[in-house]
């Protein structure tokens, strides 16, 4: 099936071109997207992958783990 959308707002045309091209997919993936979003609710997970560089790599730093064991001390103080 086919759609023709009319009189579309520049500032909207721009918006769903960046989010097309941040997101490395086509115009009409996008708008279909967020057409079935819309109109079908979240019924399955939205799956992302804007963090998937940072899998697997993590870099052992005695300084970093020292700090971090720092920062998860309670006061119990502060919870009053």
């Amino acid at each position: 099936m086919q759609y023709t959308i009319r009189q579309v707002p520049s500032s909207l045309d721009h918006q769903l071109r960046h989010l097309a091209q941040i997101n490395k997919r086509s115009l009409n993936r996008i708008l279909l997207d967020l057409i079935t979003h819309a109109v079908e609710g979240s019924k399955k997970p939205t799956l992302h992958h804007d963090l998937d560089r940072f899998i697997a790599s993590w870099v052992h730093d005695p300084e970093t783990e020292e700090a971090l064991i720092g920062q998860r001390q309670i006061v119990p103080g502060d919870w009053q």
